[in-house]
């Protein structure tokens, strides 16, 4: 059980595990049989559909763009006071032990079923987490997008100026919301958005950008310019969850109604996510009247939003289709799948991630004593 401890945004893990089974039930529940271009379409086989649950399963891709706003919040403030290595330690320990145990896991999936076309190169490109790709599971793309953006902040370190975050924040606000704004108007900027072009920034990055404010916000260090920048981020965060939805509209046919119409729902959805991030800070101390086992089980729920994120989209279609096809509800089907991805995620969190984590310390611990000896890389990776 995890020590309470009274710094820790407890309401975050909320959110993260929140936005996670949007996620899911967006695909699980809406995409996967309501778009004949879905990745899931060739494992669906139309076992199912759901269209009584599509007015509250359509928007759940929205949490992916709440996944990168907090992610820029939280990787500001674990880059603050951090050497470029230690910030690389932690986001390798962070990302590549779920990895090594999903992507084989949703191998196995595909392989079961037949869908091996590039599997080996999918696998191999996942498992190392190579940012364009290919990815084994359509979901992956975000990691390319976060692995950018992590980039960009240790890049900062390394050169001795995370002290100008606000700055690289306001600039990726304006880059990325004027790029979002020029979208809306000239359609052939499509290919900025599309496949490789997304670590690009240009859609997400207002995202990350607003994270990295509201970060500075709760450090009461957030300029005019920061808030400026805020309203601007904001403005074309909705700008490209609009679009977006307008965009996926053409593609999802089979819904029971056009969800180009509800695209002011996605927005509020995931403004609402916003405003409770910044809850999450200003009311932290609400959380210190709640018991050690309550808390301890928030933080299990955060800590295994990644693990369901990876596992959740080829393994949970194919449970879904066979439930299905068992002659069971779909519609019960839906919570008992989602319920056991997540217990499955808890298990890889819990178990088979510290495992993993524990012998990568080991190896950047033999590792970084070399790295030390040698002066080029020790002013690179070790500036304080």
């Amino acid at each position: 059980m995890h020590a309470p401890r009274h710094d820790y945004l407890y309401g975050l893990d909320l959110i993260r595990f929140a936005s996670a089974v949007l996620v899911a039930f967006f695909h699980l529940g809406f995409s996967t049989w309501a778009s004949p271009t879905s990745g899931g379409s060739k494992l669906i086989e139309g076992a199912y559909t759901l269209p009584a649950f599509a007015h509250f399963t359509w928007f759940g891709w929205v949490g992916v763009q709440i996944f990168f706003v907090i992610s820029g919040f939280v990787i500001a403030n674990s880059a603050n006071g951090a050497t470029p290595m230690a910030f690389l330690r932690s986001r390798v320990l962070r990302l590549y032990p779920a990895v090594w145990v999903c992507v084989p896991l949703t191998a196995l999936v595909l392989l079961a079923e037949g869908l091996t076309a590039n599997l080996r190169d999918k696998t191999i490109a996942s498992m190392l987490l190579i940012p364009v790709g290919p990815w084994i599971d359509g979901q992956y793309w975000t990691l390319g997008v976060e692995i950018v953006f992590y980039a960009c902040v240790f890049s900062m370190l390394a050169l001795g100026v995370f002290r100008w975050i606000e700055a690289f924040a306001v600039l990726l606000a304006a880059v990325s919301g004027v790029f979002l704004v020029a979208h809306a108007f000239f359609a052939d900027l499509d290919f900025l958005v599309e496949g490789k072009a997304r670590v690009l920034l240009l859609a997400h990055g207002v995202f990350f950008s607003l994270g990295i404010l509201i970060w500075l916000w709760s450090q009461n260090r957030l300029s005019l310019l920061g808030h400026v920048a805020v309203a601007f981020a904001t403005f074309g965060a909705a700008l490209q969850i609009r679009d977006h939805t307008l965009g996926m509209s053409e593609r999802v046919t089979e819904s029971p109604f056009v969800i180009g119409e509800y695209w002011a729902v996605a927005v509020a959805v995931w403004a609402a996510s916003c405003l409770a991030i910044m809850l999450s800070f200003t009311m932290r101390h609400a959380f210190d009247r709640l018991s050690p086992g309550i808390l301890s089980a928030i933080r299990a729920a955060g800590l295994a939003t990644y693990p369901l994120y990876l596992l959740h989209f080829a393994i949970g279609v194919a449970a879904m289709r066979e439930w299905s096809q068992a002659g069971l509800s779909p519609a019960l089907g839906l919570f008992v799948v989602v319920a056991a991805l997540s217990a499955a995620a808890w298990l890889v969190s819990g178990v088979a991630e510290p495992w993993i984590r524990g012998w990568l310390r080991k190896g950047f611990a033999w590792g970084e004593p070399r790295l030390l000896a040698s002066s080029r890389w020790s002013g690179f990776l070790y500036r304080s």
